[in-house]
């Protein structure tokens, strides 16, 4: 908990409390029943982060470890919207705590762009541009799916000036359409993770920028298909992705120097 409070990599190592949390490959036990249970309500996730990165041997390992969480987050949240629909599944809540643990934990784990760019640091170089952004939005979509945290002053207030602060040195109109939506899907995270704080508005302007320029989308659920390629909670975010997409048609009342 205290990492997920100072937005920083844990000082103890995870310790498990069952040995069924997660399979031999490493992937968290999570049945085939229980994805194809939840398919129609969470449709493609977590497919398009594959559309920008391919793990393997050209990846970073940076990349690689970022993805190997990206996919725990996205099983993750199978295990919760089974568990919010009612469904009858063989897991204990023992085994439910250790998955969400182990996934916090392997997430605030991922190193910072700060850290990858550190002097002493000599086995990777941070060479894409994306990694930062990703990471901390992921932080944000677990705030509120897999380690809820309360909208009290601190987390949601850090996160969202780091986040800011790497968007601001993301030169996104180079991007390719798989980049682009990554990009999007980024900044949304960031306008509802920004509710009720002064930069709301900012990240707003930002959606508005990017899907005037080349996203062709008739309505909230076009919108919500490309956010559930990634990683999305319907039951969750429904309704603030929906405010987020009716501030952007208005044309939020934003200043243009923002």
């Amino acid at each position: 908990m205290g990492a997920c409070r100072n937005i920083g990599r844990p000082i103890f190592p995870f310790i498990s409390h069952t040995a069924t949390f997660v399979r031999e490959d490493g992937r968290l036990s999570v049945t085939s029943y229980e994805r194809d249970a939840v398919a129609g309500d969470l449709g493609q996730l977590g497919t398009s982060f594959r559309h920008v990165w391919s793990a393997g041997a050209s990846t970073p390992s940076y990349i690689d470890d970022l993805l190997a969480v990206i996919q725990d987050i996205g099983d993750f949240t199978v295990v919760v919207e089974n568990h919010a629909s009612g469904r009858w599944v063989p897991r204990t809540s023992p085994v439910i705590i250790d998955q969400r643990n182990y996934v916090q934990h392997s997430l605030m784990s991922l190193p910072s762009a700060e850290e990858l760019l550190a002097p002493n640091t000599t086995d990777v170089a941070l060479d894409d541009s994306q990694y930062e952004t990703c990471r901390l939005a992921c932080i944000i979509y677990s705030f509120l799916v897999v380690f809820p945290v309360p909208p009290v002053v601190g987390p949601f207030e850090t996160l969202i000036d780091r986040l800011k602060s790497a968007l601001q040195t993301t030169e996104w109109k180079s991007f390719g359409r798989p980049r682009r939506k990554l990009h999007l899907w980024t900044l949304i995270m960031g306008a509802i993770g920004s509710i009720g704080l002064p930069d709301r508005p900012w990240f707003l302007l930002r959606i508005m920028e990017v899907l005037d320029d080349g996203f062709k989308m008739a309505g909230w659920q076009d919108l919500k298909g490309l956010l559930q390629s990634f990683l999305w909670h319907p039951r969750t975010s429904d309704l603030d992705g929906l405010d987020v997409w009716k501030a952007v048609q208005v044309g939020v009342n934003v200043p243009d120097e923002i």
